[in-house]
């Protein structure tokens, strides 16, 4: 074959060759930006070899050019000429991120080698941008990671990331490969702003209560879970412990005070040598007087500091952070199983998705203040409707409820009254909140608070039995009926 014929098809091959190359690195996205990240910075960057012939943050400082260097064998040949295998440990080696990292939020490779995202078969980027990860990646760090930079239409990506905030976990978490579908929850009525706000969220936010307040209010998902740390418990946890699916966040600790004061709090990184212990620190980030609170929630009510509310030297709270007050059979037959008087519960077991075969954890719901059950809190109907107490008879036995036997049943022997046969007494039927209004935690005992009933118009004044020795009072006008000195 001439010369010039074998020069030719060599030119050709040599071009095909550079235009597949390129190719696969504009699919790969990190041609012309791997430079701006931290693996590629020149004076910050990966730094594993030293020399003239190792710049920071060069190529050579993971790729070997040569299958030796100065006459001294580099090792057997790794895929891409890398220095090691292509798995976790490349990424994990010495100097690289063996450790903890600087953000606190990755934990070194030991504990993501534990974590869910590491060991489930079936965590593989499922694509198509950037491209699908092989089955044989699964567990890889490069499923969440481009160690060369990803770049979208607003720039490099930050965290070497395949895509921005919430793109990132919801690529999985939208029901394939992953078998829960977040992104339907957090698409329904009420949800946390995950999908909405964007841009806020710093791997750097520390213990700064402003960064997660008003002026820079978010919800992302790893605000209440760190991917590299997080476990799938093989059973469920029991309240108040903190589930293995909120492992590595950061939290608050809340010191509590006298009754109805706002606690003192203590911040605690995701990196804590103390691990979040119950789920309230974590929802008090966002929902406490440790930051600042909206004027207005999404739900459309002043948002209250919960911190405060479930402090248990308050006179009444739900049993959040310790079990409830009100002791003695009554409180027992008025609770359905498995729930008693020494119970604790979960923010959760109130606040989350309204489908029981939908994933758990507060993310969405169809329900006003993002509840599991329906609550008429606003609306009231001419008649009783049980499914308007939908929420409350999730523990609370409706028929104590409608019992006027206070002996055995409720502590309150005119629910059934107020309840059922207000209809024809009033315009409207009372709900649970037009009484019992502080439904987190009250400076009244019985979370008797009026504050959240209109109808009301006016009150003077409320004694409970326990202040009464033995007899409550109502002195006050509701729906248009006067109660001046009513006892029960």
């Amino acid at each position: 074959m001439p010369l010039q014929v074998i020069g030719r098809a060599a030119l050709t091959i040599a071009l095909l060759l550079a235009l597949s190359l390129e190719t696969a690195r504009v699919l790969r996205g990190d041609g012309g930006v791997f430079s701006s990240t931290r693996h590629g910075d020149p004076v910050s960057g990966i730094q594993r070899l030293t020399g003239q012939d190792y710049p920071i943050g060069s190529c050579v400082q993971c790729h070997y050019q040569h299958a030796s260097v100065e006459g001294a064998s580099t090792g057997t040949p790794n895929p891409y000429a890398l220095f090691a295998p292509d798995d976790n440990n490349l990424c994990g080696a010495a100097s690289c991120h063996s450790e903890i990292g600087t953000s606190h939020t990755y934990p070194g490779l030991t504990t993501y080698s534990q974590s869910a995202h590491a060991m489930n078969a079936a965590v593989v980027w499922p694509g198509p941008i950037p491209w699908r990860r092989r089955s044989t990646d699964a567990g890889k760090c490069i499923n969440c990671h481009d160690p060369h930079g990803y770049a979208d239409t607003q720039g490099l990506i930050p965290t070497l990331g395949l895509a921005r905030e919430e793109a990132l976990c919801l690529a999985c978490h939208d029901g394939s490969p992953a078998h829960t579908n977040i992104q339907a929850e957090l698409t329904k009525t009420y949800h946390h702003p995950t999908l909405t706000l964007a841009g806020r969220h710093r791997a750097s936010e520390g213990g700064d209560p402003t960064k997660f307040g008003v002026v820079n209010r978010h919800g992302e998902c790893d605000d209440c879970h760190n991917a590299h740390v997080l476990t799938h418990p093989a059973l469920p946890a029991s309240a108040p412990a903190a589930s293995s699916r909120l492992l590595g966040t950061s939290y608050v600790e809340a010191l509590n005070g006298a009754a109805w004061t706002p606690p003192s709090y203590v911040y605690h990184a995701p990196d804590d040598p103390t691990p979040i212990q119950y789920e309230y620190q974590l929802c008090f980030k966002c929902h406490s007087s440790w930051t600042s609170l909206p004027l207005i929630s999404p739900s459309g009510r002043a948002p209250t500091d919960t911190a405060r509310e479930f402090n248990p030297n308050n006179a009444s709270y739900h049993p959040v952070e310790a079990p409830g007050k009100q002791t003695g059979a009554v409180i027992t037959n008025s609770l359905l199983p498995p729930y008693t008087q020494a119970s604790v519960i979960y923010c959760s077991d109130c606040h989350g998705s309204d489908s029981p075969t939908d994933p758990a954890g507060p993310h969405g719901s169809n329900y006003r203040y993002l509840l599991k059950r329906y609550d008429a809190s606003a609306e009231h109907s001419a008649a009783y409707q049980p499914t308007d107490f939908a929420l409350c008879y999730g523990c609370h036995r409706e028929s104590a409820l409608l019992n006027d036997d206070e002996a055995t049943q409720t502590n309150f022997k005119y629910h059934k009254l107020h309840l059922q046969d207000a209809a024809g007494r009033q315009p409207f039927v009372p709900l649970c909140v037009s009484c019992h209004g502080s439904s987190h935690g009250s400076a009244n005992a019985r979370l008797v608070d009026f504050s959240q009933e209109p109808h009301l118009t006016s009150f003077t004044s409320w004694a409970s039995k326990e202040a009464g020795g033995g007899r409550g009072q109502c002195t006050l006008i509701c729906h248009g009926r006067r109660h001046t000195l009513m006892g029960y």
